[in-house]
């Protein structure tokens, strides 16, 4: 399990290096983690800054590198296209992220959470420099808590998936809403340098790397299978009564050393070597009857259990299954 210290200092685990393991994401084994971010309450709706334009007619800067194709491990042939729009549509929103063929699900879950806590981070984050052009802020966070700002600029130009008639990466919900894309494209930057490559981003990761580059304060990681459960789920309501952004990540179902494949999320809707953004808890009943749920988000906007209302990606988890 992974939390963050408040901004008081006063931590519940101390921070400490990630646990050992491959990164969440497609193509990588993960951890069944669940990964907790303090964050000050924000406006749910949020503007961009309004600043003096650096640039006065659109700009074309240079892009990323595409991805590279999983089988192939040629460049993917996808074409930048100019996304029009708007910064914000309908302020920042865990719902408004929408990740696409690119292997990064750990970024997008960890922007959904970021999101969900704290808009107010992701708005203060990226600045407005006209022309199309974007300036974004990340933090480089040392292990004793220590930071410095690093910037980096991005235009409006994304992945194009031509023979699906989509954005090939990341996007909102909302359409012509900007700020996924831009935070993706711009990560992609922040991670590889120069001009940036994709496929530094899309080959997994860690949410709490990207929760602490949006905010600039640490966050930790914690194992969930072993823990008691009456200690989970405080652990998880005081989490979200303290406005903390919470990851799950799952244990990848590939086949072991010993060629059984790992069937503990079979028939249960949850995928596995997936990152999920924890929205909540929830209890239903009383009594004996009561029953404890942890409320996820798919950060494919679609992909939950059947039974589960509207496919939009939420849905509620037993908390015996969130710990597999």
């Amino acid at each position: 399990m992974q939390h963050e210290a408040q901004k008081d200092q006063s931590k519940a685990p101390g921070p400490g290096p990630a646990p050992a393991g491959s990164p969440a994401g497609a193509g990588a084994g993960m951890r069944d983690q669940l990964r907790t971010m303090n964050y000050a309450e924000g406006a749910a709706a949020v503007q961009p800054k309004r600043t003096k334009p650096v640039y006065d007619e659109a700009q074309h800067l240079d892009d990323p590198e595409m991805a590279k194709d999983d089988k192939t491990h040629e460049r993917e042939g996808h074409e930048y296209k100019r996304m029009e729009g708007r910064l914000f549509v309908r302020g920042v929103r865990a719902q408004d992220i929408c990740q696409g063929w690119l292997s990064d699900c750990y970024l997008a879950a960890a922007l959904s959470a970021v999101a969900q806590r704290d808009p107010g981070a992701i708005k203060d984050a990226i600045t407005e420099q006209g022309g199309d052009v974007f300036k974004v802020r990340f933090y480089d966070v040392e292990w004793d808590g220590t930071k410095s700002a690093r910037s980096v600029e991005v235009d409006a130009d994304f992945p194009w998936y031509q023979d699906k008639n989509t954005w090939a990466y990341l996007q909102s919900t909302a359409k012509g809403e900007l700020w996924p894309a831009i935070l993706e494209k711009a990560y992609a930057v922040f991670k590889a340098g120069g001009k940036g490559d994709y496929d530094t981003i899309g080959q997994g990761g860690y949410e709490g790397d990207v929760m602490e580059a949006i905010t600039g304060r640490q966050s930790d990681y914690s194992d969930v299978a072993d823990m008691d459960d009456d200690a989970l789920w405080q652990q998880l309501q005081d989490a979200a009564a303290n406005k903390q952004a919470m990851t799950a990540g799952t244990y990848s179902e590939k086949k072991g050393p010993d060629g059984k494949e790992d069937e503990r999320y079979h028939n249960t809707g949850i995928h596995g070597d997936h990152a999920y953004t924890v929205m909540g808890v929830r209890t239903h009943g009383r009594g004996k009857n009561k029953k404890r749920f942890v409320v996820l988000r798919n950060p494919w906007g679609e992909g939950e259990p059947t039974g589960d209302g509207k496919d939009d990606g939420i849905f509620e988890c037993p908390l015996e299954t969130f710990k597999k």
